[in-house]
């Protein structure tokens, strides 16, 4: 039994059929998948056992590219009933099902975003309910992190640092699952408001002028929350790590050396 492909989201299928059970309603059903196909190409195509037409699933946003596969495998299983043989060909020249297609989709949907409060809410109560400050400005001796007696100000490396994590991240989702940066957009936009407010509430412990919008932790708890969402997918979760510090009672808010390399800075 032939085991489910998923699709990418760049990927184009080569649509091959034969013997129309009615030359007529086999035409209409495959105009409605490519409306520029005529009935003339549609016989001389069949006849001729080549490509009808292909399907472009490329799209810059998930929804679009859900939208494209749930309507053309609705249109491919009509066309299927009016031929005896329907052939779907990727780039590669691997075989493709409609099954698969129907899998591309039930795998894309779940990853969704759904209810915020239920989805994000169990992970966010964990750093809502830790102390954050209960170990800052201690030394530690973790080799992974380097423990600083304050914050560092105006620390763009850390904003460099949680960029790069998060381009690493996105290119981590693209090669899994053909994921895009609009894709978690909708994460960032639902979720932001809820974290910025966390994070003011618990900075508000801390002396005044240690933090701004470059060191304060609002980025890695974001990336955190959505590495828990693709966990399954990724290779790596670095931000989810990272911010378990929050937990254990120290703040990361800044980096050392040049990243990959170098060491966290928790205060």
């Amino acid at each position: 039994m032939k085991e489910t492909m998923r699709l990418k989201t760049d990927a184009v299928i080569s649509v091959f059929a034969s013997a129309p059970k009615s030359i007529a309603r086999a035409y209409h059903c495959a105009k409605e998948i490519h409306p520029n196909l005529t009935l003339g190409d549609f016989r001389s195509k069949i006849d001729g056992k080549s490509s009808l037409f292909f399907i472009n699933f490329y799209r810059n946003e998930i929804e679009k590219f859900l939208e494209n596969i749930e309507s053309s495998t609705t249109k491919l299983k009509m066309l299927h009933e009016q031929v005896a043989d329907l052939n779907l060909v990727d780039a590669f020249g691997r075989s493709v099902a409609i099954d698969d297609l129907e899998e591309t989709l039930r795998f894309h949907e779940s990853y969704q975003p759904g209810d915020v409060a239920s989805e994000f809410g169990p992970y966010l109560e964990i750093f809502e309910a830790a102390d954050w400050l209960a170990h800052a400005g201690e030394g530690s001796t973790n080799d992974l992190i380097t423990s600083v007696e304050e914050p560092p100000q105006n620390e763009t490396t850390w904003v460099y640092v949680q960029v790069a994590l998060q381009n690493r991240f996105v290119k981590q989702l693209v090669e899994q699952a053909g994921y895009h940066h609009g894709c978690l957009q909708a994460y960032y936009d639902r979720l932001m408001p809820w974290v910025t407010k966390l994070t003011r509430e618990k900075l508000k412990a801390a002396p005044a002028g240690f933090f701004d919008d470059r060191n304060d932790p609002s980025g890695l708890i974001m990336l955190s929350l959505i590495e828990r969402r693709f966990a399954s997918i990724l290779s790596s979760t670095v931000a989810v790590e990272w911010a378990q510090w929050l937990v254990h009672g120290h703040i990361p808010c800044g980096w050392c050396g040049a990243f990959p390399e170098g060491k966290l800075l928790v205060w």
